[in-house]
C-alpha cells in the first residue's frame, strides 16, 4: 500500500511537471486561462477564496511550481476589493498561510516518502551518507 501510494505521487508529480512545461513552452493557454478565472472567482468569493487560495498554494509547493504568480495575484485581487490599507494584511496572511502549509508538507514529504529514497543512495554515494548522519545526529537539524 506504502509503495502503491509513493508511486502514484510520483506519477502525478511527473504528470504535472510536464503539463506545465509544456504549456509554458508550447501554447501559454491552459495556465493563463486558469488563473485568469481563478482570480475573477476569488473576486466574488473573498473569503472562501481564501481558503481555496491557500489549498493551490499548498498543491503549487508541492508540485515545484512557482507560487510568486499566485502572491501577485493575491495582491492584485484584494486590492480591488478591500483598497490598499486592508489589502496588505489580507493579501499576507493569506500568502503566509499558504507558503507555511506548503513548506510543512514539502517537510514531511520529504522526510518520510523520500527516506528509503536517501537510504538507497547513501549506499552509493559517501557523501550522502555523511550528509544523512550529520542531520541524524545532535549537531544537525
Amino acid at each position: 500500500r506504502q509503495l502503491t501510494c509513493r508511486i502514484l505521487i510520483i506519477i502525478v508529480m511527473i504528470i504535472t511537471i510536464t503539463f506545465t512545461l509544456l504549456d509554458l513552452l508550447t501554447t501559454h493557454t491552459y495556465l493563463h486561462l486558469w488563473l485568469d478565472s481563478l482570480l475573477a472567482w476569488l473576486s466574488t468569493n473573498p473569503l472562501s477564496g481564501g481558503v481555496v487560495y491557500v489549498g493551490i498554494f499548498l498543491l503549487a509547493s508541492l508540485c515545484f511550481f512557482p507560487v510568486v504568480p499566485f502572491s501577485l495575484g493575491a495582491g492584485f485581487v484584494y486590492i480591488k476589493l478591500y483598497g490598499l490599507m486592508i489589502e496588505i494584511f489580507v493579501a499576507f496572511a493569506v500568502c503566509y498561510v499558504g507558503c507555511l502549509v506548503g513548506a510543512v508538507m514539502c517537510f514531511a514529504r520529504s522526510r518520510y516518502l523520500m527516506r528509503r529514497l536517501i537510504e538507497r543512495f547513501s549506499v552509493k554515494y559517501p557523501i550522502v551518507r555523511s550528509v544523512d548522519c550529520a542531520f541524524e545526529s545532535e549537531m544537525g537539524f
